[in-house]
């Protein structure tokens, strides 16, 4: 025991880095609580304090201009350990490109889902088939969005079907009351017959109702606080980002075409109207090879 103690305080010490957008910067009543980031590339919720006021104003200023940033932190990244969330040592900016935001004011907020027609799956029974054909050979430490990214792709390419993606996006409520380590998780999802019904072959066994799946990922809300509140149905990530929903909800359900990776793409279609309207080559090869053990011998 005493050598687990003292390998977890000499990793504090070390730091460890990725890259990353900066999605939210959520900052906190009370001075002494931590300041949370909200990171793109894991759906990992960061930690910095109140008092470390350049860190926090380059962090702003990353998350303005939409920068790619190398972030140091505390600790390796580990889905499991102690459910702790890592700290932010330090930051550097990886690209000076800023991408300028579209004058939008005078069109209609775009969707993820606007103009796209997902395929009608005619039974549960096909639905359960196309369940069992997903990949189960996920790395430990896989993410979400790489998962669900060449599940979709798999799903289109073998079988012809155009499904759709929902991701649920948990507030600044959330991860400061209830569960302080994700922010998103996201998944492919079916129509069947004119229902929708999430395949997540990670984390339930069979094809689930949007609202059993919700229920999955929402329970600790119910275990901690007794409240029966569900996720708000919304179609815009500025939705989520509201500073009112923030504080008000726990959660937020988005649907998206099949072609939306992660935040990165729903902040880009919000932001410049950017709309993503295919897999490309570079984000399939990046989630293959996070997301599935053997990923040379399968693909390349």
């Amino acid at each position: 025991m005493k050598l687990l103690i003292l390998g977890f305080l000499l990793n504090s010490l070390v730091g460890f880095s990725f890259e990353t957008r900066i999605s939210q910067i959520d900052y906190p009543e009370n001075s002494n609580d931590p300041v949370l980031v909200f990171t793109s590339a894991m759906g990992e919720v960061l930690e910095v304090n109140s008092d470390e006021v350049e860190l926090l104003n380059e962090l702003e200023f990353a998350k303005e201009n939409l920068l790619n940033v190398d972030l140091e932190t505390n600790l390796e990244f580990n889905s499991n350990a102690f459910d702790n969330r890592r700290h932010v040592l330090s930051l550097s900016v990886l690209n000076n490109e800023y991408e300028q935001e579209a004058a939008l004011e005078e069109l209609p907020p775009k969707t993820p889902m606007d103009g796209y027609v997902p395929t009608n799956i005619r039974s549960m029974n096909e639905a359960v088939k196309l369940f069992s054909t997903m990949r189960t050979r996920t790395k430990r430490r896989s993410q979400c969005f790489n998962r669900a990214y060449v599940w979709s792709h798999e799903l289109y390419t073998d079988y012809r079907v155009k499904s759709k993606k929902i991701f649920i996006f948990y507030t600044a409520r959330y991860t400061r009351t209830i569960d302080k380590k994700w922010w998103f998780h996201v998944a492919p999802m079916i129509v069947v017959n004119g229902q929708d019904i999430v395949l997540d072959r990670e984390f339930t066994a069979k094809p689930l109702s949007v609202f059993d799946w919700e229920t999955v990922f929402i329970q600790k809300i119910k275990y901690k606080t007794g409240s029966s509140e569900r996720c708000v149905k919304s179609h815009t990530i500025s939705d989520y980002y509201n500073k009112r929903n923030q504080v008000t909800n726990y959660c937020n359900l988005i649907q998206t075409s099949m072609f939306y990776w992660g935040p990165n793409d729903l902040e880009a279609l919000d932001r410049n109207g950017i709309e993503t309207r295919n897999f490309t080559s570079g984000k399939l090869k990046e989630a293959r090879k996070q997301a599935f053990r053997n990923y040379r011998d399968i693909w390349y």
